[in-house]
């Protein structure tokens, strides 16, 4: 069974936004991001952080202090490989999907279900 989703913990720190408001919880966030102009949620860092957000939720946790999120974004060591990493996946491999999955070097766009990859993998298998 999946487990239940909590969004109602404090987080060890508040995220401070302009004006004074704070982010206390996960739902706090949540909140945060749908009430952003349209435009700016569908950028590719606000869709990140939604993922990431769903991503947590789903786990029930961990989340991370803001000391560790502002010390993970000064990493510019780790900064550099996800962009070489990125750069790679949209250039050489040509992923353009999320999600984006290789099965024996076929790429695949979109999801596909757990029978679909059963059925695929068992093919291969047979060869």
């Amino acid at each position: 069974m999946k487990p239940v989703a909590v969004w109602a913990p404090p987080f060890d720190d508040p995220i401070l936004l302009p004006g004074g408001r704070e982010i206390v919880t996960l739902r706090d966030a949540g909140d945060y991001i749908t009430s952003l102009p349209k435009a700016e949620q569908h950028l590719a860092e606000r869709q990140a952080a939604v993922e990431a957000l769903l991503l947590v939720v789903e786990l029930n946790g961990p989340t991370m202090s803001e000391e560790s999120v502002e010390t993970c974004l000064k990493d510019q060591a780790l900064f550099d490989k996800l962009s070489a990493d990125e750069n790679f996946a949209h250039k050489v491999l040509k992923v353009n999907a999320t999600p984006t999955f290789f099965i024996n070097a076929e790429r695949i766009k979109g999801a596909i279900s757990f029978e679909e990859f059963d059925k695929r993998i068992k093919q291969l298998l047979m060869k």
